[in-house]
């Protein structure tokens, strides 16, 4: 018999020619590696290995678990009168090495805190021991996003069906388009659906820009509260205006007809007559003369049907036909027909506009003019034009529970769940009245005459003893009240505006409002100011309708209402939160709770209205530089720059010295309660009992040497600038394990673990009992002799050993450090 020793390392460390060190990454791990030898071994089926000694590096580990009252901690990143929240927090029960604890109560804040801006990061090394550091942020925030419509076709006077479904029957849709794609994203908004209307079903509640129809709001991401922004750039209402050039260009081109016959192959003619007519056509014998409407003038002198008023409607789309060489009758239903441009490009062929009947004398049911090329010559003539306003459009923000698609929070069933734009009786000033239910908006309306846009900034109302879901919970509140072109006095019926919301410290926000010169998107700082405020200093203050139950803040986007489809465009743009809504609402977080110990934990399902008022002031805010990748809006392919006012927190801290709360070990003594009521903190981390543990101990604070709480206390001088902590006390642990030794390639070792009950190659067993400390590692030697069998089918030459460390339960021994020494004896027999 004889027998030789074989000695085996990890390392993470190679050794390269000139005997430096090379570090090996991922090759090697303290519980799995590789030895090779420089001169092969021989085994024959009569051999024997036994483990002899070993020096392992083991980290020590902490058994976390209910029995040991050690798996919670309550945090927190504001005071309770500031309407923060306390979340009481579980670590799932397991073994946890110094590293793994350290990550494990990082993940754990990281999904149970739905505040932008805020974190606590919790590390670990071997001469410091645990160091936790508070950590309040900004502009981490994330430019990109997706988008979905909330609500759609809303009409005049909508039904409780339409609003409970989000679904209305009114004709005005839009499609998005995405340009997450872009270096500066953005999403353009258009209209793919126009209203036809005729004499008796146009009213002053029915024309499109009156009426705020289609709701967007994110899927994705809400706003960064801690300190973003999200803008609106609308365009002016366009309309298509033709005049007597219509006929340039149009020689060799034939038309369509379509009344009670249909009449094909028809040309222009020119009119040579004194009745401002634009051209003629000779229809089954008999020649109608048609005139356009070509300027506002003209339009304003027409009396319309219904009760119309002239404001607000595309005058240019409309054109004139009469059956005798007379004066055009001022009473637009008196002539023989009037037409209505529709540019829903769905005639004969696709591409083109055509016009249809809107009023006639006769007993004929229609009438359409279109064009039969394929050049999109109707199209194509028309000279877009403002009409000199905006529309009704709204930008507005709301509590994530009532702008989250998907949830059981907004659903189809329940109008009071969803934020929501009501189109109501008109006023003095607008011929529809918006009703907006959300927290707060900026709502846009043209006057009666269409020459300007009322401006209505509204904060949403709630009731204090309802909430959302429940009927008539909220309640608009106009807090100011302005015309567009007054406020902004430079600006021109070309122009494009932009509406954005600043959002900063999680409750406060400021509303903005600017445009640009002729459409160019660039937008001076000297053409924008702030119209709106929470901060309680100014003149045109906001309530404060935000907490911590709020989170997400979700923006909320109408774009306006047009006349041309595809024309009437839409940027949405912003800084977001780097938190998914997915995944971070007060919906999960209430969720967790009850999951996680049987109770709600004082985290609601629904938020209760807001009842603290002395918060937001200027936080040392600063103007915030963005830009806005165009290409192609509003006809510019450039980048153009932005200034937001008071749009970005200066330096790193939204808000200076907030207190912030740590307790890991409960119950509190009588010094650690005064000091958290002090700072504004509960001093129970649970409002309500869970079972089999009351009294709530927990002594995680152990684990981590560290105090029963940790604060950092606005209103006291403690001298911790870097808001951090370090260990303070010895680190105690509670848990050892045994070490499974296997040889995964050596002949056919076979050893079985009835604590898993598999099979595996185990050569040897290493009980924690058995392992005695020395210098930084704790060594093992076998009491006595302990061989197995390799089992070798022939005489065999190995060239190396891989050896993996198990614990006793079959997971891998992550708790082993580099280096692991292993000294084993062979034996050939």
């Amino acid at each position: 018999m004889s027998s030789q020793f074989i000695y085996l390392k990890s390392s993470k460390y190679l050794k390269d020619n000139d005997g430096g060190s090379i570090l090996v990454n991922n090759s090697s791990l303290p519980y799995q590696f590789i030895n090779s030898f420089r001169e092969p071994i021989r085994v024959n089926p009569k051999s024997q290995i036994e483990i002899v000694s070993a020096d392992l590096n083991v980290e020590p580990l902490h058994d976390i678990s209910p029995i040991n009252d050690n798996d919670a901690f309550t945090y927190a990143f504001g005071s309770i009168a500031e309407e923060f929240r306390q979340k009481l927090v579980k670590i799932p029960s397991g073994v946890y090495s110094n590293d793994e604890l350290a990550e494990k109560i990082n993940s754990i804040i990281y999904d149970t805190n739905n505040l932008d801006g805020l974190d606590i990061h919790v590390e670990y090394d071997i001469a410091n021991g645990f160091e936790i550091r508070f950590l309040n942020f900004s502009n981490l925030n994330e430019d990109k996003n997706e988008y979905t419509i909330l609500s759609s076709k809303q009409g005049y006077q909508q039904t409780d069906a339409e609003k409970n479904t989000g679904i209305g029957s009114y004709d005005s849709t839009i499609h998005l388009r995405n340009k997450n794609y872009l270096k500066h994203p953005n999403l353009v908004v258009s209209n793919n659906q126009v209203p036809v209307f005729t004499s008796t079903t146009l009213s002053n509640t029915t024309k499109p820009t009156n009426l705020c129809s289609n709701v967007i709001v994110p899927t994705e991401r809400g706003i960064d509260a801690s300190n973003g922004t999200t803008s609106m750039v609308l365009r002016p209402i366009q309309q298509c205006v033709y005049s007597s050039t219509f006929l340039s260009g149009a020689t060799g081109k034939t038309f369509k007809i379509e009344d009670a016959n249909t009449y094909t192959g028809l040309s222009l003619a020119s009119y040579t007559g004194s009745n401002s007519y634009d051209f003629q056509i000779s229809l089954g014998g008999t020649i109608h003369y048609f005139a356009f409407v070509k300027t506002k003038a003209f339009w304003d002198t027409l009396t319309l049907p219904n009760s119309l008023s002239t404001g607000n409607l595309p005058w240019g789309h409309f054109l004139i036909v009469n059956t005798t060489d007379t004066a055009i009758n001022t009473t637009l239903a008196s002539n023989t027909y009037s037409l209505m441009l529709d540019t829903n490009l769905t005639g004969t062929p696709e591409n083109d506009y055509r016009w249809k009947l809107f009023s006639t004398t006769t007993g004929n049911s229609q009438f359409t003019f279109s064009n039969e090329g394929t050049d999109s010559y109707i199209n194509n003539k028309g000279v877009r034009t403002s009409l000199g306003n905006w529309g009704s459009a709204v930008l507005g923000l709301s509590r994530g529970e009532c702008a989250i698609v998907g949830t059981n929070q907004v659903n189809n069933t329940n109008r009071f769940t969803r934020a929501r734009i009501n189109n109501n009786d008109g006023d003095t000033q607008n011929d529809v009245r918006k009703r907006v239910l959300m927290d707060y908006s900026v709502l846009i309306s043209p006057n009666k005459t269409g020459t300007d846009n009322i401006v209505k900034v509204i904060s949403g109302t709630q009731d204090a003893s309802k909430v959302a879901g429940q009927e008539d919970w909220i309640d608009n509140n106009t807090i100011r009240t302005f015309n567009l072109k007054t406020e902004l006095p430079d600006i021109t019926d070309n122009d494009n505006i932009i509406i954005t919301c600043s959002m900063n410290a999680w409750y406060c926000l400021d509303f903005i409002m600017g445009h640009d010169n002729g459409g160019n998107m660039v937008f001076p700082e000297g053409d924008t100011s702030i119209i709106a405020t929470t901060n309680q200093e100014s003149s045109f203050s906001l309530p404060m309708n935000f907490n911590e139950d709020s989170m997400p803040i979700m923006p909320v986007f109408c774009p306006s209402n047009g006349y041309v489809k595809n024309n009437q465009t839409a940027m949405i743009f912003g800084n977001y939160s780097d938190k998914l809504i997915s995944t971070h609402s007060l919906a999960k977080l209430n969720a967790y709770m009850n999951s996680t110990w049987g109770s709600n934990q004082t985290i609601p399902t629904r938020q209760s209205k807001a009842l603290y008022t002395d918060y937001c002031r200027d936080f040392n805010l600063v103007d915030r530089d963005v830009k806005i990748q165009c290409q192609g809006f509003s006809n510019v392919n450039a980048t153009t720059d932005y200034t937001i006012i008071d749009g970005d927190v200066q330096f790193a801290y939204p808000i200076e010295d907030n207190s912030m709360m740590m307790k890991l070990g409960m119950p509190l003594q009588d010094e650690d309660t005064s000091r958290v009521v002090a700072a504004g903190f509960s001093k129970e981390p649970p409002k309500e009992v869970i079972a089999d543990r009351t009294p709530f101990i927990n002594k995680l604070n152990l684990h981590m040497g560290m105090p029963n709480v940790l604060i950092i206390d606005k209103d006291v001088e403690d001298n911790n600038d870097e808001m951090k902590f370090q260990s303070e006390n010895e680190i105690i642990y509670n848990e050892s394990q045994n070490f499974i030794i296997n040889l995964s390639n050596l002949g056919k070792i076979i050893g079985q673990n009835s604590n898993t009950n598999s099979v595996s190659a185990i050569a040897g067993i290493i009980p924690s009992a058995q392992l005695n400390e020395y210098g930084n590692s704790k060594h093992y030697k076998a009491q006595y002799p302990q061989p197995v069998s390799i089992n070798a089918k022939t005489s065999e030459l190995i060239n190396n050993f891989e050896v993996n460390i198990s614990n006793d339960d079959g997971t891998p021994a992550t708790s082993l450090r580099h280096p692991i020494n292993l000294t084993c004896r062979l034996t050939e027999n």
